[in-house]
């Protein structure tokens, strides 16, 4: 459905959630590299309106190049975050983080994946709370990562959101 309604919409605000969509259903059907442009322009799209959207429109671009196993496209959209989004938050900050990690520059990546880790403490979202929990396990915290995970669970079952709460209970 989200398919077909895309062309049908100018609105970048509902382009960005239809993207957000598209991408969500891509990675849960093991098609993640199907969404990756689709996500990144509708974050370019909508970043001079809403640039915590184009943020988490960068994530899920990022978490379907990574399930697509796509390091240079992954690496690309992290770096990507900076330009779209000026990093002003922690989850903007750790696109980069990752992608310093991924290129070995841990001076740079470790500060901002503690920042992330330490942010999803206190995350409302449950979906940013699971990105956080990434920060701790690549910082290799595995008590961290557990703690945000079962924090993540915990909102997504208060809040009955069916899919984030699913992610969690499969780490």
């Amino acid at each position: 459905v989200a398919n077909r309604a895309a062309p049908l919409v100018a609105d970048p605000a509902l382009h960005a959630e239809l993207a957000h969509v598209r991408g969500v259903a891509a990675v849960r059907s093991g098609r993640p590299a199907e969404v990756v442009q689709v996500l990144v322009d509708a974050a370019r799209d909508v970043a001079e309106l809403d640039p915590e959207r184009a943020v988490h429109l960068l994530m899920d671009a990022s978490i379907a190049a990574w399930q697509g196993a796509d390091a240079p496209t992954y690496l690309e959209i992290a770096r990507l975050s900076a330009t779209v989004v000026p990093p002003s938050s922690a989850l903007a900050r750790s696109l980069s983080g990752f992608a310093a990690m991924i290129d070995g520059d841990t001076a740079t990546g470790i500060p901002c994946l503690v920042e992330l880790a330490e942010w999803g403490r206190e995350a409302d979202e449950p979906g940013d709370v699971v990105w956080a929990s990434f920060g701790a396990l690549w910082l290799g915290d595995e008590a961290g990562f557990g703690s945000l995970i079962d924090r993540a669970a915990g909102l997504a079952r208060a809040r009955g959101e069916l899919g984030v709460l699913s992610e969690t209970l499969g780490m």
